[in-house]
């Protein structure tokens, strides 16, 4: 509007002021015209004349009055009836409308307005009703518009009541026939949603643009390419524009067209496909792809795209082949090298059980042979004689107890185990009576609480619980009241057993070497052993997943420690 034509509602206003004024001047027209001189043709006398011309008078005012009152009530009440609809259309749309007088007052709002803050705001201020941080920061789009400009804009405003929204505004100045701004009609969408999707939407696009993976949408109906990014025209050597428009079964080899086309109708199916294809690039080279494709549905169920990643597998692939050949060989290396173990192991066995066999008859000899020297010939001998056949019977029965252990290491490798729920209370109680002696029953304190049962072999276990207490007996053999301990604890996925003593313990510094076979700690005129037990020991557990390990304090005792999987 600007100023120098009447606004359609004036208009309206017009031409039905216009009407009924038109309606009244033409039947006040035709009743003084012919009236009078119908009553001049009729009545002669000038008194009873001028009496019926002032009954005539009041009659024509009365009937215009009545009719004047049907016209304006008519029009009142289509006025009333367009008001109503106006209002109507007003509360229905989605947009806020209100009207501002020039103090800046409301003075219509329609329901959106009432519903978006929660409470009337017809005949307050725009402050008021806004909040002052958001009335500041339209206040000079306010002023733009009573200055007579029609304003339209975007912002974020924080309402005191919706919190800060991102609305999209148009005021338009209402003017009256002279051109003086008398309010302003705004309409306010509130565009908070929309924003947030169209920044999610950008969002996407730039990951989609910035994505590494190649990403086409492929019509359905004519498998031409919608849209890719970059990344899926650059696994093929062309630009975007290039690609867009054109038959995206051309950048597949010849033979996959069938396969292809096969996995496409696949996925309009079940929705989804994964599948691998050789593809062209735009010299005509190939490379393998892994493609994932999704069948996008509208509402009505029919395929409104197909959405495909792209990704160039090529080298993957051949690093998957050149690991399966590496695995072959490496296969084949073990079994060639399991078969030289095996062979190396029953040479071994072999060796072992020949030179412990070849052994034992020259041992037997010489104690037989030293056992009939000291029968017969003692009183021949002097005292250093006899004290030497000592040493060699002595030492020959030691090296007889070393090949045996000697033997029994060996065989560990080749025992086929037998796995079975082990009671590994029972079994350590078993062990330790069948160990102590009647003087080891005085002067040890035993202890041992409840521990969880485990499997594995119960040949096998029992040999590491005899190795371990038989080694505590022993090391607390010089003292006269001694403990031995044994307990568990958890650790992770494995239950932890250990046999504690108070004995002699050992130094930390050579604790790698308890478990190595014929390592020893302790000089033998001290301890006696042949320092295969606890190499017995961890080849056991070895054998049952577990692991071995051990703590000590020379002269103040050891703990000893074996793990295995928990049941």
């Amino acid at each position: 509007m600007d100023g120098k034509q009447p606004s359609p509602t004036r208009i309206i206003h017009m031409r039905g002021s216009i009407r009924i004024a038109g309606i009244y001047l033409i039947l006040g027209a035709l009743w003084i015209t012919f009236s009078d001189k119908l009553l001049a043709e009729i009545v002669s006398d000038k008194v009873q004349f001028a009496q019926i011309s002032t009954y005539k008078g009041w009659g024509y005012v009365f009937i215009t009055a009545w009719l004047l009152y049907l016209l304006i009530e008519n029009h009142t009440a289509e006025l009333a009836y367009n008001e109503k609809q106006l209002r109507l259309i007003t509360n229905a749309l989605p947009v806020l409308i209100s009207y501002v007088d020039t103090d800046r007052r409301y003075r219509f709002s329609n329901k959106s307005y009432l519903d978006w803050f929660g409470e009337a705001v017809n005949g307050k201020s725009m402050e008021e009703s806004l909040g002052k941080s958001a009335y500041q920061k339209i206040s000079g789009h306010v002023d733009a518009v009573f200055a007579g400009r029609t304003v339209n804009f975007e912002a974020d405003i924080p309402y005191k009541n919706g919190g800060t929204r991102f609305v999209n505004a148009t005021y338009v100045p209402d003017k009256d026939t002279k051109g003086r701004v008398k309010g302003f009609f705004a309409l306010v969408q509130d565009i908070t949603e929309r924003r947030q999707a169209q920044e999610e939407i950008r969002l996407w696009a730039d990951a989609i643009e910035g994505c590494a993976q190649g990403i086409s949408v492929v019509d359905p109906a004519s498998n031409r390419i919608l849209a890719c990014n970059p990344a899926f025209a650059n696994l093929h050597d062309y630009r975007v524009d290039e690609l867009v428009g054109s038959p995206v079964l051309s950048l597949y080899a010849a033979a996959e067209l069938g396969h292809v086309r096969r996995q496409f109708e696949r996925a309009d199916q079940i929705g989804y496909v994964r599948f691998e294809a050789t593809k062209l690039r735009k010299d005509g080279s190939t490379f393998l792809t892994q493609k994932d494709v999704v069948s996008v549905r509208g509402d009505d169920g029919f395929i409104l795209h197909r959405v495909v990643t792209t990704q160039d597998i090529t080298e993957r692939k051949q690093a998957e082949e050149e690991i399966r050949r590496l695995n072959e060989e490496l296969e084949m290396r073990v079994s060639e090298r399991t078969s030289q173990l095996e062979a190396a192991n029953k040479e071994l066995e072999a060796f072992t059980y020949s030179v412990s066999h070849d052994l034992r008859a020259p041992l037997r000899a010489i104690d037989g042979f030293t056992d009939i020297l000291v029968e017969e010939y003692a009183p021949r001998l002097d005292e250093e004689g006899n004290r030497l056949c000592t040493v060699i019977r002595k030492e020959s029965q030691r090296m007889g107890t070393l090949i045996d252990d000697l033997l029994a290491f060996s065989r560990l490798g080749r025992k086929e185990m037998r796995t079975e729920q082990i009671d590994m209370k029972e079994l350590a109680e078993a062990v330790f009576r069948e160990l102590y002696s009647d003087e080891d029953e005085k002067r040890i304190d035993f202890r041992i609480g409840d521990i969880p049962a485990v499997n594995g072999d119960a040949a096998l276990i029992r040999q590491v619980w005899i190795n371990l207490l038989s080694n505590a007996i022993k090391f607390t053999s010089r003292k006269k009241r001694a403990t031995i301990e044994v307990g568990w604890m958890e650790h992770g996925s494995e239950n932890v057993y250990f046999v504690r003593d108070d004995g002699a313990g050992f130094d930390m510094e050579y604790a790698d070497k308890l478990f190595g076979v014929f390592q020893r700690l302790h000089d033998d005129k001290d301890f006696e052993g042949t320092g295969v037990g606890l190499a017995i020991a961890q080849r056991v557990v070895h054998r049952h997943g577990g692991r071995v390990w051990a703590d000590g304090r020379e002269g103040v005792g050891a703990t000893f420690y074996f793990a295995l999987p928990r049941i």
